[in-house]
């Protein structure tokens, strides 16, 4: 079976800068940050909310039924900080 891994996070650090990976037996996956802006919640008093996205980090292919240990690795640059919200395994 053949799952597609999103995460969703938020990260308002300089992109690129930092990594996050999940991987299991059968494979791994692995991408630099992207940054996740701001929106506005109350314009008069300046007050912006942090955006959660998401984000596809590719294919995980598991080969035969069972049980499956699955490890995420979150490594912003020294300093910086992610919000992370959520893993995400499934097929289309």
């Amino acid at each position: 079976m053949t799952l597609h891994a999103d995460v969703s996070y938020n990260f308002q650090g300089e992109e690129g800068k930092g990594t996050l990976s999940v991987s299991t037996r059968t494979g791994s996956l692995k991408a630099n940050f992207k940054s996740t802006g701001r929106f506005v919640g109350e314009p008069n008093s300046n007050w912006q909310i942090d955006s959660f996205n998401s984000h596809r980090l590719g294919q995980l292919e598991f080969t035969q039924p069972g049980y499956y240990n699955i490890s995420l690795e979150i490594e912003p640059r020294k300093g910086e900080e992610v919000g992370f919200q959520w893993l995400w395994l499934g097929a289309e």
